[in-house]
């Protein structure tokens, strides 16, 4: 793929750059270009930048990945979703550990698709792979799970996730909004 002329422009001074500025630049530009759907030149712009800076910034990549995930999960893809997690998990092998709140993020990512598509029976295989992995679950997480549910008008199932909030995660108008979405299909 080749990148547009604006990235190759920035490209030079963003490489003389250093510090938290060049990476929010960095990080901004590939994400910009992630969201605008151009998955092939943000994945390009993050290597070549690494590369001319002679370091690999794991944030900027992460970022960029998390993008990915996102934008998968917009469209209810989750298969798109779930090998982009995969990849994400993959790539950070000898990197620093993803904090607890990052972990929480990437897994609400691909619930996220599969509250897009309505496919609770991933949704149900995702949060078992978060427990099974000590992964925090928050009301974002219960959210895409309800979510799920209620595309497909499965009642039972919202209702079921509902009643098994764990104790440290509150219900808000969103989720019973939701909910009462669900009962009017």
């Amino acid at each position: 793929a080749r990148p547009c002329p604006l990235m190759l422009a920035v490209l030079p001074p963003l490489s003389a750059a250093s510090g938290s500025a060049a990476f929010f630049a960095a990080a901004a530009i590939s994400s910009a270009a992630t969201r605008g759907g151009e998955l092939a030149t943000s994945s390009w712009f993050a290597r070549r930048f690494c590369w001319a800076t002679s370091r690999v910034d794991k944030q900027v990549l992460w970022e960029r990945q998390k993008d990915s995930i996102d934008v998968h999960a917009a469209r209810g893809d989750v298969e798109a979703a779930e090998k982009a997690f995969l990849e994400l998990c993959a790539g950070s092998q000898g990197s620093p550990p993803l904090s607890r709140s990052q972990d929480t993020t990437l897994h609400n990512l691909v619930l996220k698709a599969c509250a897009n598509s309505g496919d609770v029976d991933k949704a149900n295989d995702w949060v078992a792979r978060m427990a099974e992995r000590h992964v925090v679950a928050n009301v974002r997480t219960v959210g895409k799970l309800v979510e799920a549910a209620a595309k497909r008008g499965d009642i039972a199932h919202v209702r079921g996730w509902l009643e098994s909030l764990p104790s440290d995660v509150s219900t808000n108008r969103i989720l019973f909004s939701i909910a009462i979405d669900a009962c009017g299909k």
